[in-house]
């Protein structure tokens, strides 16, 4: 817990408290690492201990597919929270739209994603395909719509039409996310709170690199801890802020690309030759 709250409060923090080459992103980063170093030292301690149950057993290192499936959770949740968190934001901001009307535009994607999860476990199960099938079109299609999601960010805003984009990264996503145990839901979550920060760090940085020279820093920081205050703005400084938002909205996405096209090295772990992997080996495989 440590080290991803610390990761984490240095990537939100940069760009907004202090730089990265401040004291204070020195140290957070130096405890961050020295806080990982520990957990999985520990970890491997305790795990030749008979009786002991590790967070991280040792022995996962060693499970090919099992690490496969753990690390295609952690860069999965990272676009995953990232398009859930930043496209509402989105249409706040650049369409002025409620917090309430901007969640509209999260149906095609979460719905979907769960529908896809629901029906490529039913296939799965009853048809005895392979996940390792699932996963591939799955990071396929994620990647995709992720890609398609970064095209539309703009200083007109997310619209209505471009909710097909949406369905296709929530199918991609819900057809990666069939396995559900908890250690795969941890990394998941780990790798969404990280992607998070990332996503964060850009907007702030973006922000703050470009209205430099347009806001005072009083007017900065202020608009930075909360930007809403953009309805302060005069109208050409508004237009002005609001593109700078729709470019930074879309680095956020291109960064995901990487993370949702990362899985398929993942998926890679999995492939055994001669023989394909069933649903059932993972679940053998904890």
């Amino acid at each position: 817990m440590t080290g991803s709250f610390l990761i984490v409060a240095v990537l939100n923090e940069t760009d907004l408290a202090f730089s990265w080459s401040s004291r204070e992103a020195i140290a957070l980063l130096v405890l961050s690492s020295v806080s990982w170093l520990a957990f999985f030292a520990w970890e491997g301690y305790i795990s030749g201990i008979p009786g002991k149950d590790p967070i991280f057993p040792k022995r996962w290192l060693f499970d090919r597919p099992w690490l496969g499936i753990l690390i295609s959770a952690f860069v999965t949740g990272a676009p995953f929270n990232v398009v859930l968190v930043y496209v509402p934001q989105q249409a706040q901001i650049l369409l002025g739209k409620s917090p309430l009307d901007s969640g509209i535009y999260l149906i095609g994607y979460s719905a979907v994603a769960a529908v896809a999860a629901a029906l490529v476990n039913i296939a799965s199960s009853r048809g005895r395909i392979p996940f390792i099938y699932s996963l591939l079109v799955g990071c396929a299609t994620h990647t995709v719509g992720v890609g398609l999601l970064s095209t539309v960010a703009t200083a007109k805003g997310f619209h209505a039409t471009d909710i097909v984009y949406e369905v296709i990264a929530g199918a991609g996503i819900g057809l990666t996310m069939a396995i559900a145990t908890g250690a795969v839901i941890q990394f998941r979550f780990l790798g969404g709170a990280i992607s998070l920060a990332i996503a964060s760090n850009i907007l702030n940085g973006n922000l703050a690199h470009r209205l430099q020279g347009i806001l005072s820093s009083h007017e900065l920081h202020i608009f930075l801890e909360n930007v809403k205050s953009i309805e302060y703005l005069s109208p050409d400084l508004q237009e002005e802020v609001k593109n700078i938002f729709a470019s930074s909205y879309s680095a956020q996405l291109k960064v995901m690309i990487g993370f949702a096209a990362a899985q398929l090295l993942a998926i890679l772990l999995l492939v055994k030759p001669g023989r394909q992997l069933a649903a059932d080996r993972v679940h053998t495989a904890k």
